[in-house]
């Protein structure tokens, strides 16, 4: 048996290396990785923001948030008042994503 639970973080563009940043911070939850998948979007350009999925197996949301929330969004060369990602969770057995604020 499974409960799986589906993140999808959506946002401005964001420095090299802040996937695996992210990634080596949930590493502690042992749920797996973020992916990117912006990069398989149709059309003729490259998304000018970032899409990083993930389906977990008894994700301990509570702490997943917790790690994304302290998480150091380097914003910069950025405005300091650039939007932060925004991060969307569906839990299994719900009909469709929430909002979970970072």
């Amino acid at each position: 048996m499974s409960v799986v639970t589906d993140v999808v973080i959506l946002g401005p563009l964001q420095q090299p290396g802040t996937l695996e940043r992210l990634n080596k911070t949930i590493t502690p939850l042992d749920v797996g990785v973020l992916a990117n998948v912006a990069q398989e979007v149709g059309g003729r350009k490259n998304l000018q923001g970032i899409i990083w999925v993930g389906a977990f197996n008894y994700l301990p949301l509570k702490e997943f948030l917790a790690l994304v929330r302290e998480f150091d969004w380097d914003m910069s060369p950025w405005p300091p008042d650039k939007e932060k990602p925004r991060l969307f969770v569906q839990q299994e057995d719900e009909w469709g994503f929430k909002e979970a604020f970072i």
